[in-house]
């Protein structure tokens, strides 16, 4: 068992599922649950194992409280639900 408890990007995830292993990605942000996703689905496509991602709004009410709670992730969620390109000014090393 391969624990990630800040995935990120899911490297450490991508490589447990390569090698067959069983994995537990976790992350704070939409963002990166989001980018996790895609790197697995276009990496393994069919061969990617089952897996569930928990904490992610499924229902209006789950989508609410999020953004009640945190606006800049609901933001962040609300487009990963679009497959949209995500641009922050200022983030990043080389911002």
């Amino acid at each position: 068992m391969v624990l990630d408890p800040f995935c990120g990007c899911g490297t450490t995830v991508a490589v447990a599922e390569r090698l067959g292993r069983r994995w537990i990605g976790i992350d704070i942000t939409h963002l990166a649950v989001t980018l996790m996703n895609h790197r697995l689905a276009d990496t393994f496509g069919p061969d990617l194992s089952p897996y569930e991602v928990i904490g992610v709004p499924t229902t209006l009410a789950g989508a609410r409280a999020l953004a009640n709670h945190d606006r800049n992730e609901f933001g962040l969620w609300a487009l990963s639900l679009t497959n949209a390109g995500i641009w922050q000014e200022g983030k990043g090393a080389d911002a």
